[in-house]
C-alpha cells in the first residue's frame, strides 16, 4: 500500500452489523478468485476474546434464550452482579469479580450447568461455544456502519482501474443481489484519483478557453 491508500479499497456500509459481516466474509471469499490480487484483507481491529453460543433445541424448548444462558456463562467467567444500592438519584451497582484462580477456563465449560426453572442442565447439552475474537470498534460512514475491505496487487504495474471494473462487473452485483442493504464505494487509489482529476478539470478548461480567446 502506498501513501494514497490500497490499490483495491471497498468501503461496504449497512445499518445491519450481521448483514454487514457477512458481507464481507463473501466479498473476501470473492476477491480471492482474482489472482491479480494478495493480502486481501480488512480494516476492523480484533478485539478481545469472546463466547460464541449457538443455541440447541433443547434449549428453546426449555424456554431459554441466548442471554440467559449467555449470562450464566460471563458469571463463570467474571462473576456477577451482587446488589444494587440506592443514594439519592444514583444508583450504584456493587459486582462481584472471582478471583483468577477461580474463574472457569474455556476446558471447564464443559462441565458447567446452566440453570433453568426446571432444573440444571449441562451447557454442553444446550448450546454449541467457541472462542472468537470481537472487533474493537465498526467504523461509522456517512450514517452507516462501515467494513473497509482491501487488497494489494501481485503485480505493482497492473492496471488498477481494469481490476475494478472487473470487480465491478463480476463480483459486486452479486454482494448486492445476496445483501439487499449493502451500499458499497471504492475508497483508496480509486477515490484519490477521482478527487484529483476533479480538482485538476476546471483548470484543464480554464487554460483550454484562454488558448481559444486569446
Amino acid at each position: 500500500m502506498n501513501r494514497w491508500g490500497s490499490p483495491v479499497s471497498i468501503s461496504l456500509m449497512s445499518k445491519n452489523l450481521h448483514e454487514l459481516e457477512e458481507a464481507k466474509d463473501y466479498l473476501m471469499n470473492r476477491l480471492t478468485e482474482l489472482p491479480q490480487l494478495k493480502d486481501i484483507n480488512e480494516n476492523v481491529a480484533l478485539g478481545k476474546q469472546e463466547i460464541r453460543l449457538k443455541l440447541k433445541p433443547k434449549a428453546y424448548f426449555l424456554g431459554l434464550d441466548e442471554s440467559t444462558i449467555a449470562q450464566q456463562v460471563r458469571q463463570g467467567f467474571y462473576g456477577g452482579q451482587a446488589q444494587r444500592l440506592q443514594e439519592g438519584r444514583d444508583e450504584l451497582r456493587v459486582w462481584v469479580r472471582y478471583p483468577k484462580t477461580d474463574r472457569m477456563t474455556l476446558g471447564q465449560m464443559e462441565n458447567m450447568k446452566i440453570k433453568t426453572p426446571k432444573g440444571e442442565y449441562p451447557l454442553t447439552e444446550l448450546a454449541d461455544y467457541h472462542m472468537e475474537r470481537g472487533p474493537v470498534a465498526i467504523t461509522r460512514y456517512q450514517g452507516s456502519r462501515e467494513i473497509r475491505v482491501e487488497a494489494d496487487l501481485v503485480d505493482p504495474m497492473a492496471a488498477v482501474p481494469e481490476i475494478l471494473a472487473q470487480i465491478s462487473r463480476d463480483i459486486m452485483p452479486d454482494v448486492e443481489a445476496q445483501f439487499a442493504g449493502i451500499r458499497y464505494e471504492y475508497q483508496g487509489q480509486q477515490k484519490f484519483g477521482n478527487e484529483a482529476v476533479s480538482k485538476i478539470v476546471p483548470y484543464f478548461l480554464i487554460a483550454f478557453l484562454l488558448i481559444i480567446f486569446i
